[in-house]
């Protein structure tokens, strides 16, 4: 993860600056505002580094805290690694185009991609905080625009239309999820093994 802040940082920039039809795709409305509270976020993150007490430290602290797990990227993990995913000309719709969506039986395939790439870690009310709203992926992501306080509402009529429509709606536990995680790490690691292995017998 320690790559991935890093690049996070340099992609709301480059989004930023880009063209405005590049801009307006993504949502951008107030380009010059978000570049003021990105500087503003620099800014005041680097004021505080600077009571850090020498250069050593400071440069420990920043690699440190941006390459070890937070909440934020095991969450993220969670609520995808586990799942299925495609490759782009397998996919049952382009997310880029569910906006232009028109016509109404396009609407299952988008949402059963949202369904089965997705997965909802379950806690009680009062652990929202902590998961800050996407314990919720699939109203995360059927939903992108709306507020996170609101993702639990939204994924009750979620699983509501998933039961009258027969859809499945994947949601385990926090330890279950985290289980599914590292059960789908070593069957990469397996596959990759295996594949390296019989590349190498190839060449001899």
């Amino acid at each position: 993860m320690l790559f991935a802040r890093f690049n996070l940082y340099i992609q709301s920039v480059l989004l930023l600056t880009a063209d405005k039809r590049t801009r307006l795709m993504k949502g951008v409305k107030s380009p010059k505002w978000e570049l003021c509270a990105l500087a503003g976020f620099a800014t005041w993150y680097i004021y505080l580094v600077t009571f850090l007490p020498s250069p050593a430290t400071r440069i420990a602290f920043v690699l440190l805290s941006h390459s070890v797990a937070g909440v934020l990227h095991i969450q993220i993990t969670l609520s995808h690694f586990a799942m299925p995913t495609y490759e782009v000309s397998q996919r049952p719709l382009k997310v880029e185009a569910a906006a232009a969506i028109t016509d109404k039986s396009d609407y299952p395939a988008f949402l059963s991609h949202q369904l089965k790439t997705s997965l909802d870690i379950t806690c009680p009310w009062w652990m929202d905080w902590f998961h800050g709203g996407l314990q919720f992926q699939a109203a995360h992501h059927v939903f992108p625009r709306s507020p996170r306080h609101r993702a639990r509402q939204l994924s009750i009529i979620i699983k509501n239309f998933c039961k009258r429509h027969g859809m499945t709606y994947n949601e385990v536990g926090f330890l279950e999820a985290n289980r599914m995680v590292l059960k789908t790490l070593s069957h990469v690691a397996l596959d990759t093994h295996n594949y390296l292995t019989e590349m190498a017998n190839l060449q001899g």
